[in-house]
């Protein structure tokens, strides 16, 4: 498994920053009026949060996920440049 970290690593911290623009700008266009209204309904901030704004991002999220996945499998160097035997390669490679 410590052999493989330099393969799956990168895929967690390798895009991170496209993913933390697009998420960041989603986040800033969920409007306040809906944290208002909720508000003004009697919620709690952690309700606000829990059932208004943490359901919003799922459409965003899966987005960054189907990115990921695609920027990982298509992956050519990382494995070329970390694996030496080609038993070992991934379907990229091949």
């Amino acid at each position: 498994m410590r052999r493989q970290l330099p393969l799956i690593l990168p895929s967690f911290f390798g895009t991170a920053v496209f993913n933390i623009f697009l998420l960041r700008q989603f986040f800033l266009s969920i409007p306040y009026e809906l944290d208002e209204s909720a508000y003004i309904d009697g919620a709690t901030p952690f309700q606000v949060y829990w059932r208004i704004i943490l359901p919003l991002p799922k459409p965003a999220l899966a987005v960054v996920e189907v990115f990921t996945i695609l920027n990982v499998w298509n992956d050519y160097l990382g494995p070329l440049i970390y694996w030496n035997d080609a038993n070992k390669y991934t379907l990229a490679m091949g």
